[in-house]
Parts: structure tokens; C-alpha cells; sequence
């Protein structure tokens, strides 16, 4: 449901709401000016799991809440706002991996998304990853992981656990620097 009006000077006003299947809802308004600015901003959530087909065979569930704007010329560096996780768990049956109560999110301002996210690992242990990555290409990064006691194991073969920091600098569309020190707890 909703409005867009035209007003004398060639803008058009927007004010719309939409509901869908999975507990999609989006709050959406704001101005599109006739010189192409755009003024928006748009509250609501969305069910995580929309992304599978992307993540194939990695599977997410849960929810995002988001809190976006839009305010100059449409560009990655016009958008601000704040995506919330929510209830996050994520699966990873090729790595026989997955995280559970994966909370934070990501703040979005001009052009560059701040990353601030956690979650506990299945087989054992915490993961956190923080820090800012731009939006355009080539997405330089400067993030930092932080492991706790993460269990890794094959049932066959071995277990041990990790713990230690990494980083990633650099563009992640290739030649980021990942470097770090992690610390084997016992290893079997």
C-alpha cells in the first residue's frame, strides 16, 4: 500500500508500506526531486533465509532488521543506516561448521559498511569479526577475527581447538593481507 504524489515543481512524493510471506515488512518515504536527489529512508525486516539461494548449499536463518536512508544523487555513498541480525544462525554442511546466536550488524555511511558481528560456533568455541569494508570495488577491508577455543574436527581423524587473532587488509576482490596468530589448545 501506498502514495506517490507530483508536486508543481516536479517532485515526487513517496510514502509506502508492504507486507509479504516470512514476516517481511518494509516502511518506506520520503522525496525523489526532479534534479534526481533522492531523500528516502525505509524501517522494517526480512526473513534471512531470502539469501540461501545465494549461499547454496550454506544455509542462514533468522532475521534483519534494517534502519536504511538515502539522502544526494543514488550512489553506495548516499546510503546510511543500520542492518541488525536477529535469532542468526548460519550452517555450513560441506565444512560440517555452523554458527548459532549470531548477533550484531552492520552500520552503512558514506560508502562504507562497519562491520560488528558474533556468534557462537557449533562444535564449540566464539568468533567475532569487526571492522570496516567498503562498499565499491575493489571492497578494501580492515577486519579483525578474534577465535575463542573454536573446536575443529573430523571424528575420523582429529580434533583440537583455536584461539588467537586474525586480520584482513587489503581489497577483497584479491591481494588482502590476512595475517595473525592463532594458538592450538589440545590436539588430538
Amino acid at each position: 500500500n501506498g502514495t506517490a504524489s507530483l508536486d508543481g515543481a516536479g517532485n515526487w512524493g513517496i510514502d509506502a508500506q508492504a507486507d509479504g510471506p516470512g514476516g517481511i515488512a518494509v516502511r518506506a518515504g520520503g522525496q525523489v526531486g526532479a534534479n534526481g536527489t533522492v531523500n528516502l529512508t525505509a524501517t522494517g525486516e526480512a526473513p534471512l533465509g531470502l539469501a540461501n539461494t545465494l549461499l547454496e548449499p550454506r544455509r542462514i536463518s533468522g532475521e534483519a532488521v534494517f534502519d536504511l536512508a538515502i539522502n544526494g544523487q543514488p550512489s553506495l555513498n548516499a546510503l546510511s543506516g543500520r542492518l541488525d541480525l536477529r535469532d542468526a544462525r548460519l550452517t555450513a554442511p560441506t565444512l560440517a561448521q555452523g554458527l548459532s546466536n549470531i548477533a550484531g550488524g552492520v552500520t552503512l555511511s558514506n560508502g562504507t559498511a562497519q562491520i560488528g558481528i558474533t556468534g557462537n560456533v557449533a562444535s564449540g568455541g566464539s568468533l567475532a569479526v569487526r571492522g570496516p569494508v567498503s562498499l565499491t570495488s575493489p571492497q578494501t577491508a580492515d577486519l579483525e577475527i578474534d577465535l575463542d577455543e573454536v573446536i575443529i574436527k573430523d571424528p575420523e581423524l582429529f580434533q583440537t581447538s583455536i584461539s588467537g587473532g586474525l586480520t584482513v587488509k587489503g581489497p577483497l576482490t584479491g591481494g588482502a593481507r590476512i595475517a595473525g596468530q592463532l594458538t592450538l589448545g589440545q590436539t588430538d
